[in-house]
């Protein structure tokens, strides 16, 4: 998923899903094939790529 992310320009903030989140969206994935959870806490997780965030120091704007 971070792959997927990254490749079109954002990036995932798994710190702002709690342990319990991630785990009732991986049980009712799983087990009843519904990921409305998941679209859920990815839109809440999901940002764009601030691009200063990955370059060397020297390299960021000001």
């Amino acid at each position: 998923m971070r792959e997927l992310a990254y490749k079109n320009s954002y990036c995932i903030d798994w710190n702002k899903v709690s342990r319990e989140e991630l785990y009732q969206a991986s049980d009712a994935s799983f087990t009843r094939g519904d990921s409305t959870l998941f679209e859920k806490l990815l839109k809440g997780a999901i940002e764009p790529i601030d691009p200063d965030r990955f370059l060397p120091p020297d390299a960021r704007s000001t």
